[in-house]
Order: C-alpha cells, then sequence, then structure tokens
C-alpha cells in the first residue's frame, strides 16, 4: 500500500523528514514480508515516482524470493 504521513511521524522514523523545511521528501521503501527493506528510493523536489517501475521491481522481488539463487538482472519482466 501507498500512504501519506501528514504528521511526519513514518518519515521520521524512515529518515526522510526535513525539519528545516517542515516537510517530507517522497520516499519509497519496499519491504518484504518479514519486515526486512529490500530497496529504497527518496527522491526531493517535484519530480514523481514510476508506479509501473515499482511493480516491476516488486514482481522481480517476488520470482526471487521464490526461487532461491536465482537472480533478476536490470530491465527484468515477468516471464523472463
Amino acid at each position: 500500500p501507498m500512504a501519506s504521513d501528514p504528521n511526519a511521524a513514518v518519515s521520521r522514523a524512515y529518515g526522510v523528514y526535513m525539519p528545516t523545511r517542515g516537510v517530507n521528501q517522497r520516499g519509497r521503501f519496499i519491504i518484504n514480508p518479514k519486515g526486512t527493506i529490500m530497496a529504497v528510493e527518496v527522491i526531493t523536489g517535484p519530480v514523481g515516482r514510476n508506479v509501473k517501475e515499482l511493480s516491476r521491481q516488486i514482481q522481480a522481488m517476488q520470482a526471487v524470493a521464490r526461487n532461491p539463487g536465482t537472480a533478476a538482472p536490470a530491465g527484468w519482466k515477468p516471464g523472463d
């Protein structure tokens, strides 16, 4: 799920809160079911994130988790 953080509690916990400006950086964290952070992306300013790339990365991580010893190289797509 994606969420907003109006009180900055989550942003502070993950280190993406900018106290001097009173705003959150745009942060994206992929966390596996065991609670391990698998990927982090932090973007400042007015640059958006790519939801298709996020989906591809999650699918690649799931595929690798199902098949230990495998890898998903750059540009991997479901079915590769």
